[in-house]
């Protein structure tokens, strides 16, 4: 388990989960965020339940356990994890190129290992694999 998500999961065991994302339409970026950070989030918390909430406004946003998309702010230790800054720069790097981040690839970079080892456990023995097949892996999921 990486120890970001221990962390994540420790600071949220006992709650409902708050994701914020922004208002509007709505983007495949955030949908596949909140679609991995809830299916994390259920390994810890069975029965546990996930609020989302839809805004832009800055009191609502700083009230959110987790940020995606939203926020003008890229901060892992603290979950806000959007990608809108003027001088964002976080790639991600395949065979020939550095594909830019979404709020996907952000929360893809920090929780897919862990994501895939909860959503394959009974297909894929993820910690055997050599660390080749682990990028593969991860490669051609994002």
């Amino acid at each position: 388990m990486s120890a970001l998500r221990h962390n994540m999961m420790k600071l949220f065991k006992n709650k409902r989960l708050h994701i914020v994302t922004h208002d509007g339409r709505f983007h495949a970026d955030e949908v596949c965020a909140f679609a991995m950070l809830q299916k994390l989030y259920e390994t810890v918390q069975p029965h546990g339940s996930t609020l989302i909430s839809r805004t832009r406004n800055k009191d609502l946003i700083n009230q959110g356990d987790v940020v995606i998309d939203v926020g003008q702010k890229y901060n892992p230790k603290k979950f806000l994890f959007d990608h809108h800054q003027e001088l964002f720069k976080h790639t991600y790097q395949l065979a020939n190129c550095d594909v830019p981040l979404s709020a996907f690839g952000l929360i893809y970079k920090h929780f897919g290992p862990d994501y895939i080892k909860h959503v394959y456990k009974d297909l894929i023995d993820y910690n055997s694999l050599a660390e080749k097949d682990k990028d593969d892996l991860l490669h051609s999921i994002y």
